[in-house]
């Protein structure tokens, strides 16, 4: 059987950041490289790219639609409320066929995936997939696997669920968890070379105790680190390539170092054609960019008087013709109901009464459902406000992020 290869980059101060993993007759090999030694090591042969899936969303949601091309048009603005940032600019996969049009999706930012493929493909490595790395962890319909590794953890549940976060959440997204989507175990995995394992299961027990969550937690060592786990007993189809999961270009699929040399030749060819033709054209050209620019110009302000009119519309296809449905819909829904005034007073009587630390940067209501924003100093904030207001109604942390010390959460309240 012939080796398979898997590459991943780590979050190390030194030199050798990344890891190359290899599998072969079910042994797993580790080692850790700079680039240069990655690239020699590998030579011609191929290898899967790891990425760290803190960069990518999987939500379950019903997706309505009569063929395939419907369902994918519907995706993302069935994941968008789960997002912390706009779904504009994204790429949203259907990851299976799902049951009662109940689909699990995946979003990610393609431009960042082609960059980073771009840069290892440039430097003469051979790719034949990219994934992320905590789809690999397999987990039961009714548990939440948590997989340890030195700084973040991976986490999969409900048929196909996964995330990898930052273990500072860990206590509190376990428990998000769990009341979400009603599991009922918690199997936590401790590779070889944590030295934190205990800190970390008290944590979590605490949390869940502090809860009142009657929840099986159970505690496993595995052998390795948490790449090498997910490689020897990770999820098959995922490391498929063309599976669902990959989000390789295909442009940059097994471009080996040969086909970098042509693909440098064809590249060279072609601009010498683009110098020659630009130079024929001459003034006629000159003309037409001008001409192109007045036309951006003009597209760019009508899209700014869009946005200042209606700011909640993140994605703008047609200018015009939303601004002209938007009205109509503005002309026909008369004032706001009062179940909306309603449930937005009772929101913000007790944020305004909570402690600091919580700001509310925006909302939006339809169909029923109130959608808060927020801005906090730490997740614990975030999670207070929602179960201060779930005793007056129901609310759910829907999407929390972290990132330069604070957390921008978005919490959905019904009556």
């Amino acid at each position: 059987m012939t080796a398979q290869y898997f590459i991943a980059q780590l979050d190390r101060a030194d030199a050798k950041d990344w890891l190359l993993i290899g599998l072969n007759n079910g042994r797993v090999t580790e080692r850790r490289l700079n680039l240069g030694d990655l690239v020699s090591t590998l030579g011609t042969a191929p290898a899967t790219l790891l990425l760290s899936a803190t960069e990518f969303v999987s939500v379950r949601s019903k997706l309505v639609g009569r063929s395939e091309a419907q369902l994918r048009q519907a995706a993302p603005y069935a994941i968008e409320d789960d997002l912390a940032d706009d779904v504009e600019g994204l790429n949203v996969r259907i990851l299976d066929n799902g049951h009662d049009d109940q689909r699990l999706l995946m979003a990610y930012d393609p431009s960042a995936v082609e960059a980073l493929c771009t840069a290892i493909t440039d430097r003469g490595i051979t790719l034949n997939a990219a994934i992320p790395d905590a789809a690999l962890l397999k987990s039961a319909k009714d548990e939440l696997t948590v997989l340890l590794s030195p700084t973040t953890a991976y986490l999969s549940f409900a048929n196909g669920h996964f995330v990898r976060i930052d273990t500072a959440l860990l206590p509190s997204i376990v428990c998000r968890l769990v009341r979400d989507h009603e599991l009922g175990k918690v199997s936590l995995l401790i590779p070889s070379d944590i030295t934190n394992a205990t800190s970390s299961a008290g944590e979590i027990s605490d949390a869940l105790s502090k809860q009142s969550l009657d929840v099986s937690l159970k505690e496993k060592s595995v052998q390795g680190t948490a790449s090498s786990y997910l490689i020897r007993n990770g999820d098959e189809e995922v490391t498929r390539e063309h599976s669902a999961w990959d989000v390789l270009p295909d442009s940059l699929r097994n471009l080996g170092k040969g086909a970098l040399l042509q693909k440098w030749g064809y590249a060279l060819a072609a601009g010498i054609c683009i110098a020659a033709l630009a130079l024929h054209i001459g003034l006629s050209w000159q003309s037409i960019k001008e001409k192109t620019a007045e036309l951006s110009a003009l597209k760019v302000e009508q899209q700014a008087a869009f946005t200042a009119v209606f700011p909640d519309v993140k994605r703008i296809v047609n200018a015009e013709a939303q601004a002209k449905q938007l009205l109509a819909e503005l002309q026909n829904s008369g004032p706001p109901p009062a179940e909306f005034l309603d449930v937005l007073y009772q929101s913000t009587e007790l944020l305004n009464s909570s402690e600091d630390g919580l700001e509310l940067t925006g909302f939006s209501f339809a169909d029923g459902v109130l959608l808060l924003r927020t801005e906090s100093s730490d997740m614990n904030r975030l999670e207070k406000y929602r179960g201060e207001l779930s005793q007056l109604l129901s609310a759910e942390v829907v999407s929390a992020e972290s990132s330069d010390n604070v957390v921008r959460g978005a919490i959905r309240i019904r009556r």
